[in-house]
């Protein structure tokens, strides 16, 4: 009922983010820096950009996908969090944070670490590999959220590992705009023309056309070709066809289900 994909797919989440972590903790040992999140110094955000130029209208573009953004983060050099972090100038093989979560590579620092080999790279080609070989979408998805859930988990106990690892996704989509870039997030690419730069492939790291034909967006939300859009906070479910992004209200609500406050139960809303 919770899940953010009911009502839109059949390719429900699989597991949980604690669940994703405790699969990762068994490939190697994760340092606990922080007793909870509540402690974090603070939460590196993922990226989100876009084009003012190009907002409000709708023009013919290509979305580039990256696969496993994360998972090619994680197989980068990572933060050695075993040890406090030092305030000073940033050296070779170090890595600094800023307040944010900002990953710095030069200058004084109030959060540096030395850097070393991840030790994520196990796990994340055991279960790489286990999506890429899965056989039916559920299995295929449960792959892939453990490749990401432990990422997220990761905020509860190191904070700086995991903005190690949104700083590395997030610095390569920054480094890949151009003048044909309208939006981008952390593992995407919205450009005005063909990317050739971009290897196109099934690896991690590489990447895969996921959309062509006439993007739109409004904000950070978005929309492909009049089909649902993609809007914050609110599932496809709530739109009917049809519904564009440049012209309709947003629907205040089309839940599925309702929760009786008396009753403490959750109920199916009438149509």
């Amino acid at each position: 009922i919770f899940d953010k994909a009911s009502g839109e797919t059949e390719d429900h989440q699989q597991i949980t983010g604690f669940e994703a972590y405790r699969v990762l903790s068994m490939y190697t040992h994760i340092n606990k820096v922080i007793e909870s999140k509540e402690d974090a110094p603070f939460s590196a955000k993922a990226l989100l950009w876009k084009n003012n130029k190009y907002e409000c209208k709708r023009v013919k573009a290509i979305s580039y996908d990256m696969n496993s953004a994360y998972s090619y983060a994680m197989i980068q050099d990572m933060p050695d969090t075993s040890v406090p972090p030092k305030q000073k100038v940033i050296g070779p093989g170090e890595i600094g944070f800023d307040v944010n979560g900002n990953r710095q590579l030069e200058g004084f620092s109030i959060y540096v670490f030395r850097l070393m080999e991840s030790p994520f790279k196990k796990f994340v080609r055991a279960y790489y590999e286990k999506k890429n070989k899965a056989k039916t979408k559920a299995e295929r998805r449960r792959a892939k959220e453990y490749l990401n859930f432990c990422v997220g988990f990761l905020q509860n106990r190191d904070p700086f590992t995991r903005a190690q690892i949104v700083g590395l996704a997030n610095d390569l989509i920054l480094s890949l705009i151009d003048e044909n870039t309208i939006y981008c997030n952390t593992d995407s690419i919205v450009s005005l023309k063909e990317r050739p730069d971009l290897k196109l492939g099934d690896d991690i790291g590489e990447w895969k056309i996921e959309h062509t034909g006439e993007f739109a967006f409004n904000g950070y939300n978005y929309q492909w070709n009049l089909d649902k859009p993609s809007i914050r906070g609110k599932t496809k479910s709530y739109f009917k066809e049809g519904w564009d992004i440049l012209k309709d209200e947003l629907p205040e609500c089309n839940n599925k289900y309702y929760f009786d406050k008396i009753r403490g139960i959750m109920l199916k809303c009438e149509t």
